[in-house]
């Protein structure tokens, strides 16, 4: 009886670690998610993005963008037997892939289907207030994540900081990165305010590209013109 008693003890704790191991795994997938081609850092564009940010809770799935000025959609999920995908209404499904932080999320749209990925991030709930996107906050993630850094041009070194302070550049000295809020805008969607003006940024390989606009409107719209000022900064890449 005694050795009965202890077969069941072992198999209970056997059940009860497996279960902790599925609980663990479904928590993992909670947290921010960040389009991996809106945050990274070698190489940007300048295209519109609507919604760029992925929020996973319990049974909830939020997405943030520019639209709504961050305001998010919420949608109910659950989790099919294999764990390790997310259906959605209306056939979109969201794939994890756990071991590099990364999902598939795979829309129907128009009777096209999309697939985009997101990256799993630490930093980005920071950007929050409440329930909505922080502009200004987010701002400073991105500077951090995709302008900050040290770059050489006219063989100077010229040091980005992460509290948007510009050190050897002669353009301008303070920096902030204004991310696009709502739909509607005069500038493009990435944009740098300076006490010289407004710059477009962008990032290729590595390097990072500003224009400068001007105090122009377009004719028959309402976007500001890009100038002929132009500046290139080679990045420094630490070994």
């Amino acid at each position: 009886m005694k050795k009965l008693v202890k077969y069941f003890v072992v198999i209970l704790v056997l059940l009860l670690c497996n279960c902790k191991k599925t609980n663990d795994k479904e928590m993992n997938i909670n947290g921010y998610y960040g389009l991996k081609n809106y945050f990274q850092s070698k190489n940007t564009n300048s295209d519109y993005i609507e919604y760029f940010l992925l929020k996973i809770d319990d049974k909830t799935i939020t997405i943030f963008g520019t639209a709504h000025r961050g305001g998010g959609y919420t949608f109910k999920y659950k989790l099919n037997k294999t764990k390790d995908t997310i259906l959605m209404k209306q056939n979109d499904k969201i794939y994890i892939k756990t071991k590099n932080n990364l999902i598939y999320f795979h829309t129907n749209l128009y009777n096209k289907i999309e697939k985009t990925e997101y990256l799993k991030m630490q930093n980005l709930d920071s950007i929050f207030d409440k329930d909505r996107i922080n502009f200004e906050k987010f701002g400073l993630v991105l500077n951090n994540l995709i302008i900050a850094g040290k770059y050489k041009y006219k063989d100077k070194t010229i040091i980005f900081n992460k509290n948007g302070k510009v050190e050897n550049f002669d353009k301008f000295k303070k920096y902030i990165i204004r991310p696009r809020a709502g739909t509607s805008t005069v500038y493009d969607n990435k944009i740098i305010e300076t006490e010289n003006g407004i710059w477009k940024y962008q990032k290729q390989n590595d390097n990072l590209l500003l224009t400068k606009y001007t105090n122009k409107i377009e004719k028959n719209g309402d976007m500001y013109i890009l100038g002929n000022e132009k500046i290139e900064l080679k990045k420094i890449i630490s070994h």
